[in-house]
């Protein structure tokens, strides 16, 4: 097999949760890394049935999340809005997650 320039950049781009150069990850890897939600299996159910919006839009799980986005997590009644400051890289602490991300009010 030949050496194709750019090839194996492209294959770690597209491996869940990674980014090049910590520009994006998958919204439902982020939401599992942050802490928000207790697998990536729950955060993509969220996603799917609308719980989840991203800047005010439904979108897909595989959507990538980018420092200064807002998510919104609503159920039960309420809805929280969180402003991404910083992506996460990996397992992360609760306390070490939550430093990631900014409860901003509505409006």
């Amino acid at each position: 097999m030949k050496h194709r320039p750019g090839h194996l950049k492209r294959a770690a781009e597209e491996r869940p949760g990674q980014s090049a150069g910590g520009a994006a990850v998958r919204l439902d890897v982020a939401l599992f890394e942050l802490r928000l939600f207790r697998s990536r299996s729950q955060a993509t159910l969220a996603i799917q049935d609308g719980a989840v919006l991203l800047n005010g839009e439904a979108v897909k799980p595989g959507h990538r999340l980018h420092p200064g986005d807002r998510v919104t997590l609503a159920g039960r009644g309420t809805a929280r809005t969180l402003e991404v400051l910083e992506l996460p890289r990996g397992s992360l602490s609760k306390e070490a997650a939550r430093a990631l991300v900014r409860e901003v009010g509505e409006g």
